[in-house]
């Protein structure tokens, strides 16, 4: 199910919030790895800022609940032109999307860091067949290469839904507010949207 703001509640009186972060409670039987994806709040994006926290139980029934399978604290990352990014406090990991409108054009997408962190994995998903050459994914930070930060989608079989991974190993740290580049050397064929899903590991949390 998509999101629904008939199941989003604010806790306590966030009218008078002053500076601390509202909480909300939301109840869904959405996976929290649907949830904690960039745009999934973005209908309560008025309501929500950067540090509010969204209690979230994924249960069998909104309608009947009978099970929960799955709780989590997500936490608001980031807020800009209405998309609301969000990261599980659980977890201490943080989950940011951008797509790419071609992956077979020669381009580049970016993600900010909204904390210190370690950028710790990469996925790509393209959403039809490539063509005639593999496209070359890579990653960088500040104009350096991320080592362990690159990934191949294929284009031998290539269909809708394949996904590609990458595990960066190092020169992959990035400030609060610094970017993250994902360039393709575009040299496959047809036009096809690929999506990436970052995930950044909060310095604090590194072993």
């Amino acid at each position: 199910m998509a999101f629904s703001k008939t199941n989003f509640s604010p806790i306590g009186s966030n009218a008078k919030r002053g500076v601390a972060p509202q909480h909300f409670s939301y109840k869904t039987t959405d996976s929290l790895a649907t949830m904690d994806t960039s745009g999934y709040f973005n209908d309560v994006s008025t309501m929500v800022e950067v540090g509010d926290v969204i209690h979230v139980e994924v249960v069998d029934s909104v309608a009947t609940t009978t099970a929960i399978t799955d709780t989590a604290q997500l936490v608001v990352a980031s807020n800009a032109s209405s998309v609301v990014d969000t990261y599980d406090a659980f977890s201490n990991k943080i989950y940011l999307t951008v797509t790419m409108a071609d992956v077979s054009t020669a381009s580049s997408v970016w993600v900010t860091a909204p904390v210190g962190c370690k950028f710790s994995k990469l996925y790509s998903v393209i959403n039809g067949a490539i063509a005639t050459a593999d496209a070359a994914i890579t990653t960088e930070i500040g104009g350096t290469a991320v080592t362990g930060g690159a990934l191949t989608i294929t284009q031998s079989g290539s269909a809708a839904g394949d996904v590609d991974s990458a595990t960066p190993t190092a020169a992959n740290t990035l400030t609060a507010g610094q970017a993250l580049e994902i360039i393709t050397d575009g040299a496959s064929t047809n036009t096809i949207i690929a999506t990436y899903t970052v995930e950044l590991t909060p310095i604090n949390d590194v072993d």
